[in-house]
């Protein structure tokens, strides 16, 4: 009988790291390089599994991709932030100067590069990276005004980014696995 029972665990167990590595599989690590090097150029907490899980949410990797609002590409940036990124000094001083008259959402190269540092300037103003990613779905103004109000994070006021918050918490650590898999196997 005990032996039956090892058995039956051992095959769930099998069942179950198959059905997680086939679930690590359909999740897209496209731009990863990209990501990684864009990331490096700040002292950030912010790391290519918390990218990925944004952009999953926000495109799910459509780069062509524009929403109701006029939000762009695969980081769904609007134009007016994406003005507000390439006027700032920060930004100019680490990526060079670019023209708004040609820019491009909608190149993948483009998008991570504002996206990554709207993050980054996000997590300077906010300290807690649940307060970054509710103010890249709500806007900093908003989330500023939640704090200086006390409100909590289980408390968030707005459906949609309670539901982005989530939706993150959920992605993230999985895209957390899968990036450790693929960097621990490109060390071989």
């Amino acid at each position: 009988m005990l032996k039956k029972f090892a058995l039956v665990i051992v095959v769930v167990l099998i069942f179950c790291v198959l059905m997680y590595t086939i679930f690590l599989s359909t999740l897209n690590t496209t731009y990863i390089d990209f990501i990684q090097q864009e990331l490096g150029k700040y002292n950030t907490n912010l790391d290519i599994a918390s990218i990925l899980s944004i952009i999953k949410i926000e495109s799910d990797f459509d780069s062509k991709v524009v929403s109701k609002k006029g939000a762009v590409g695969l980081m769904q940036i609007m134009p007016s932030t994406a003005e507000f990124i390439i006027n700032n000094k920060d930004f100019i001083s680490k990526n060079g100067e670019l023209d708004m008259q040609n820019i491009d959402l909608t190149d993948y190269k483009t998008n991570i590069k504002l996206g990554v540092w709207y993050l980054n300037y996000l997590e300077q103003k906010f300290t807690k990276i649940e307060y970054v990613i509710c103010s890249y779905n709500a806007g900093e103004g908003v989330v500023s005004g939640w704090i200086k109000d006390n409100i909590p994070l289980n408390n968030i006021p707005y459906k949609e980014t309670k539901n982005y918050l989530k939706r993150f918490k959920l992605y993230y650590p999985h895209y957390k696995n899968k990036v450790n898999i693929i960097f621990s196997f490109s060390y071989i």
